[in-house]
């Protein structure tokens, strides 16, 4: 779609979706429109080389690297697991403040008042199964009283920083297949709306496995 986005005259089958630039500056962002109920927004190179680059030197040499699985830890409704290592970056991080500049000022979003960016690192086997973002208050158990405080998630920002072979992002409620590419960051609001429920918001990140036959690609570092 970014194709037709950069070369109208390009004829387009996807005619209930648009794209567009969006001129901030000297800077230009890149917007398609995925999804209109729930918004889905795709952000083709949000983040340039060099700066990926830091983020997964910071991964690589980390040694608070750490198991991210909730396996069989059903926090959330239709909540299956998670597999995956990650590792918490503060808003401070060096490696995170173009980010974190870069959202505050092209989407308009404060970091500031939300979670620490998590980097997850997809290995072999990994996969992050059908879950809601928080749509609803967690047990107590798992809960270390975020909800209380802060409330319901308004949106949720995936910064691919590297792919591996795989599959895609699925929104299977939506019958919607997000493709990764380095660099690009996917922003999905979390905003209840009359028209649709909660189960719209559904997403779900396949197992990562090399196949004996070639296979699109799967994000396999996501910052969110």
């Amino acid at each position: 779609m970014l194709k037709h986005c950069l070369a109208p005259s390009i004829p387009s089958t996807q005619r209930d979706l648009n794209c567009f630039i969006h001129q901030l500056g000297f800077e230009q962002l890149f917007v398609e429109v995925l999804n209109r109920h729930p918004p889905i927004l795709r952000f083709p190179d949000f983040l340039g080389e060099d700066q990926l680059n830091k983020i997964e030197e910071k991964l690589d040499n980390s040694s608070n690297v750490e198991s991210m699985g909730v396996e069989g830890l059903v926090y959330s409704s239709g909540h299956r697991g998670r597999q995956a290592e990650g590792l918490w970056l503060s808003h401070e991080e060096k490696e995170i403040r173009p980010l974190y500049r870069k959202l505050r000022k092209t989407l308009a979003l404060n970091p500031a008042v939300g979670e620490d960016f998590l980097i997850l690192s997809y290995q072999q086997f990994g996969h992050y199964a059908p879950h809601f973002d928080h749509l609803e208050p967690m047990p107590v158990e798992y809960d270390d009283g975020w909800f209380a405080y802060f409330g319901n998630r308004l949106a949720t920002a995936l910064l691919i920083v590297k792919t591996a072979k795989g599959s895609f992002t699925i929104f299977p409620n939506l019958n919607l297949t997000v493709g990764p590419e380095r660099g690009t960051n996917a922003l999905k609001c979390s905003l209840k709306h009359p028209s649709y429920e909660p189960e719209d918001l559904i997403k779900r990140i396949p197992y990562i496995y090399e196949g004996p036959e070639e296979r699109p690609d799967i994000p396999s570092w996501v910052l969110k």
